[in-house]
């Protein structure tokens, strides 16, 4: 499959279903997912970006932004249909 950067290049990408994530406590349903070859998101302008996340996985969560020291925190939402693992 192709898809549009942000520079709007043309580039190959892979897309199928992740069937297993977890964050954290976490374990995320399975989601549509685009996989886009590292080489190609280190020519983004921010190269130091690993991954970019999308509606299908934020859309889980209540969102939480702490600008000053850069961080995301992410709880359950409301229609969230996620299952919290508990450690051993």
């Amino acid at each position: 499959k192709t898809a549009m950067d942000l520079g709007g290049r043309t580039i190959s990408v892979k897309a199928g279903i992740l069937h297993e994530l977890q964050i954290g406590s976490y374990q995320l349903l399975p989601m549509q997912t685009i996989f886009v070859p590292a080489k190609q998101m280190r020519s983004l302008p921010w190269s130091s970006v690993d991954g970019l996340l999308g509606q299908e996985f934020l859309k889980q969560f209540c969102l939480t932004f702490n600008f000053k020291k850069q961080q995301i925190y992410l709880r359950a939402g409301p229609r969230s249909r996620l299952t919290v693992v508990r450690g051993d």
